[in-house]
């Protein structure tokens, strides 16, 4: 399990964060494809603006934030516990044939608006 960004998508206002969570995409790949035949699963989880982390901490203006919340379909940040859930479900029994895939958990904002 990695975890990338959004910015993978969208990218990161020239800095090298966003093509370095980019990169994790197709290396998620080839192990998917070179690990799967022994039952194991390799999947990347993308989120969004997940407010109270550490990433977001200190950085974060109303203006700011309410651009990001702005930005999802669901009208809300992200949390830890959203990220937390989708993790454990890849990682449970439920998620056992999920494989090569990139979950990205961001209300919607990757398509922005």
């Amino acid at each position: 399990m990695f975890i990338s960004s959004i910015a993978a998508f969208r990218g990161s206002g020239g800095t090298s964060y966003g093509p370095m969570k980019a990169a994790l995409h197709p290396y998620a790949f080839d192990l998917a494809s070179a690990l799967g035949p022994r039952g194991i699963t390799v999947n990347v989880v993308a989120p969004g603006f997940i407010e109270d982390t550490e990433f977001f901490r200190g950085t974060m203006d109303d203006e700011r934030r309410t651009m990001l919340v702005g930005q999802t379909h669901t009208g809300r940040a992200g949390t830890p516990q959203d990220i937390a859930e989708t993790v454990h479900w890849l990682a449970s029994p439920g998620g056992g044939h999920v494989t090569a895939q990139i979950i990205q958990v961001n209300g919607g904002a990757e398509r922005g608006r």
